[in-house]
């Protein structure tokens, strides 16, 4: 039978054996530079998605803008027509009296 101790060395030589690539890598490190990567690659992600919603929302503005002035042009439209139409209304009540 093995002992505690004898178990206990023998699972943390296997361990650290197998973490020790990754431990060299981070000494050089390597390890860093691939997180370094990754958050790089991150960042230029969120800011091209920055840049699209911002792009997205400066057309919607334009089409707001345009919709505001066709809403305009026919609220004149139809101010004026009911101008008329009152005017007409009018000048037809006051021949039928």
């Amino acid at each position: 039978m093995v002992a505690n101790s004898d178990y206990g060395t023998k699972m943390d030589d296997v361990i650290l054996e197998s973490l020790k690539p990754q431990v060299e890598d981070m000494a050089l490190g390597k390890y860093l530079n691939h997180i370094d990567m990754r958050m790089d690659a991150l960042c230029e992600d969120f800011s091209a998605l920055c840049e699209d919603v911002n792009g997205k929302l400066s057309g919607l503005e334009v089409k707001i803008e345009r919709v505001r002035g066709d809403f305009a042009k026919m609220t004149a439209m139809f101010g004026g027509m009911s101008a008329a139409a009152v005017a007409v209304a009018t000048v037809i009540t006051s021949i039928l009296r």
